[in-house]
């Protein structure tokens, strides 16, 4: 019995050890790997001429009159200098995406080494540990991809971006170019865009929902979920209190402010024509063009929309369908308009609000056929000889049990086949 205990007993301890090996084996590696990767990027060269680097402008989508609609891009929306940010914009950035800015290289290796554990535990991501310099690497020289290759790629670039630019420079860049939803580029383009003013106007609260975008601009975008994105705002604010950028009473005096949201976005977002855009980018990729080829290609795409046509039955929606006390969400409208002599779309509005629904009443709705069938009833007696002032009968009449009628029982009596057509007779 004694002999079958102190068998177990050194089971046990082996056991032990070996996991005590195993980790500390683990540890060492992870330390030398830290250590090798950090003498590599103190090895690293600055970028020449960074601070006049533009990101390539890419793919376009114009209408056939010439007028941008369209862009694919990461391109500033407008140049704006470090000393005109607002302070309260540049702490809710730094609390959130990255609190350490000012006192790291470009890349907080522990802060990685601890995601990639947490993310492990958990299953899935749940940390990120990009820096404001690693995340201005990927936006100018990288990729969305997700991979640990990636990640290499980005930590060597940022560390060569640390040796290029200031801290300042770094934070001016990373304001000008970085995306933050609903088609606004960089922090300037977000103010118009959300907010419809200059961004030195930006209250505390609207810091911090601009703030909170970059993790995931679709996502948090007002325009696509108010609640998650007061939701984020309410969580930067926390995060600017915590770390004592803002008091108390700031924090709630922020936190319950209104969301006051600019609800004529659409010149600004460079989204023209959205529901007819879309339609256009399913038409790319039924010819073959992925996500990646459409957005970054460089391509200059010239399609039939007519922008002078398309903006004047968009005011005619907004301007008529309240007119009519037709206000409520449910209340929709829908335009399409074509060249019946060579197929060409002129006019393509899917609904009164792009940004409130993204479904498409051109193509997604099911409607009744109507008049539609009319067209083909009257070309038929035109094909089997009947001319356009041939006289027929608007009156009634019943097949059966069947009995056609008009539109309010109103019948006209004898009619030249063409104006039965043009007034839309039913019998």
């Amino acid at each position: 019995m004694a002999a079958k205990k102190k068998s177990k007993k050194k089971k046990e301890n082996n056991l032990f050890a070996l996991i005590k090996a195993t980790t500390v084996t683990v540890v060492a590696i992870g330390l030398a790997f830290v250590i090798v990767l950090k003498l590599f990027l103190m090895t690293q060269p600055p970028i020449r001429n960074l601070q006049n680097y533009k990101p390539n402008q890419v793919t376009k989508i114009y209408s056939d009159d010439g007028e941008l609609i369209k862009t694919f891009t990461a391109y500033r929306f407008e140049q704006v200098h470090i000393k005109d940010v607002p302070e309260d914009l540049i702490n809710a950035l730094i609390s959130t995406e990255d609190k350490n800015f000012y006192k790291h290289q470009g890349y907080d290796l522990f802060g990685i080494l601890r995601s990639v554990f947490a993310n492990i535990q958990a299953g899935r991501t749940v940390q990120g540990a990009s820096t404001i310099t690693q995340q201005l690497s990927r936006i100018l020289f990288l990729s969305n991809e997700r991979s640990f290759n990636r990640k290499i790629k980005e930590i060597i670039i940022a560390a060569r971006i640390e040796k290029s630019l200031t801290k300042d420079q770094i934070l001016e860049m990373y304001l000008n170019n970085v995306y933050l939803g609903s088609g606004a580029y960089g922090a300037a383009g977000a103010a118009a865009i959300y907010f419809n003013k200059p961004m030195k106007n930006l209250t505390l609260a609207e810091c911090a929902l601009i703030a909170g975008l970059p993790q995931a601009p679709s996502v948090y975008s007002p325009y696509n979920s108010e609640e998650l994105a007061l939701k984020r705002r309410s969580m930067v604010l926390k995060r600017m209190y915590k770390m004592k950028y803002i008091t108390k009473d700031q924090y709630k005096a922020a936190d319950k402010e209104p969301l006051k949201l600019n609800r004529s976005v659409g010149a600004a977002t460079l989204n023209r024509a959205p529901y007819f855009v879309d339609y256009v980018l399913k038409e790319l990729e039924d010819l073959g063009f992925d996500e990646l080829d459409i957005s970054q290609g460089g391509y200059k795409i010239t399609t039939t929309l007519n922008y002078k046509a398309q903006q004047a039955a968009e005011n005619a929606v907004a301007r008529d369908l309240p007119a009519w006390g037709l206000s409520r969400d449910k209340n929709q409208a829908a335009v399409f308009s074509f060249s019946p002599i060579n197929g060409k779309i002129l006019v393509y509005i899917g609904g009164k609000s792009y940004y409130k629904s993204q479904y498409d009443r051109v193509t997604q709705a099911v409607r009744p056929p109507g008049s539609s069938f009319k067209p083909f009833v009257y070309a038929t007696a035109v094909y089997k000889g009947w001319s356009p002032n041939d006289p027929i009968e608007d009156t009634p009449f019943s097949i059966g049990t069947w009995k056609p009628r008009n539109y309010g029982n109103k019948y006209r009596g004898t009619l030249p086949l063409y104006k039965a057509l043009a007034l839309s007779s039913n019998v």
